[in-house]
């Protein structure tokens, strides 16, 4: 066989095993991602100042993110009274327990610790 043909076909082959690693690695990634947001309270801070507690996940080079089993601080009535932690789905218009946010309007996403207080009243909610 020419010396040619042979680096040719080497070449070729490097090429193309690149571009399933690379492949492989981007589903790899995106899978990873889901699972873990499948498991880990987040909190998402937007730019109005609303924040929402959630399993948030954000495919990138998309302009939506989904965050589900939402819930957020609802103030006290009174100033004596403090916020307590309500799910999104028992407001009265009737929402899903999921919502697509903006990626546009997300000012920071803080992974909460599953011994964080806040975890510990939310999984309290889940089993009432």
């Amino acid at each position: 066989m020419n010396l040619k043909l042979i680096g040719k076909i080497i070449t070729n082959l490097i090429r193309y095993y690149w571009h399933v690693l690379l492949v492989g690695v981007c589903i790899l990634w995106v899978i990873l991602t889901y699972v873990a947001s499948l498991t880990a309270w987040k909190a998402v801070f937007l730019d109005n100042t609303q924040v929402y507690f959630g399993h948030y996940m954000h495919i990138p080079f998309t302009r939506f993110a989904t965050l589900r089993d939402v819930y957020f601080l609802r103030a006290g009535a009174t100033p004596e009274e403090t916020a307590t932690v309500v799910p999104l789905a028992t407001e009265p218009h009737g929402p899903k327990n999921y919502m697509k946010i903006n990626v546009d309007h997300v000012v920071a996403v803080h992974i909460l610790r599953s011994d964080s207080p806040l975890v510990k009243t939310i999984n309290g909610v889940d089993t009432q």
